[in-house]
C-alpha cells in the first residue's frame, strides 16, 4: 500500500500544479466533494491557514479535474479494500 500511497500523492501534486490550485485547497475541496466523506475536519494555527481552509470550502472543482483525481486515487482506494476509512472496518486494520 506504500507504493499506491506514494503514486497517489505524486499524481495529486501534479494535478494541483497543472490546475494552478494550491494542494491544500485542492485536497480539502476534493474530500468535501466526495460521497465517502460526511465531514471535513481540518485545523488552522494561523489566520492565513484559516483563510485558506475557508477558501477551500468555496472552491468548485470542475468535473474534468474530479475525474483526474478519482483516477489518481483509484489504485490506493483498491489497496484499502474500497473503503477509505479504516475505522469503518470490523477489524480496523487495512492491511
Amino acid at each position: 500500500m506504500e507504493t499506491e500511497t506514494e503514486m497517489c500523492l505524486s499524481g495529486f501534486l501534479k494535478i494541483a500544479e497543472d490546475a494552478g490550485i494550491p494542494p491544500f485547497t485542492l485536497a480539502l475541496a476534493y474530500i468535501h466533494n466526495r460521497k465517502f466523506a460526511d465531514i471535513v475536519i481540518a485545523g488552522a494555527r494561523t489566520e492565513s491557514q484559516l483563510n485558506a481552509l475557508v477558501k477551500s470550502m468555496d472552491t468548485d472543482i470542475p468535473e474534468e479535474l474530479l475525474t483526474k483525481l478519482d483516477a489518481c486515487s483509484a489504485p490506493l482506494l483498491k489497496a484499502v479494500g474500497g473503503n477509505p476509512d479504516m475505522y469503518r472496518k470490523e477489524s480496523r486494520v487495512r492491511y
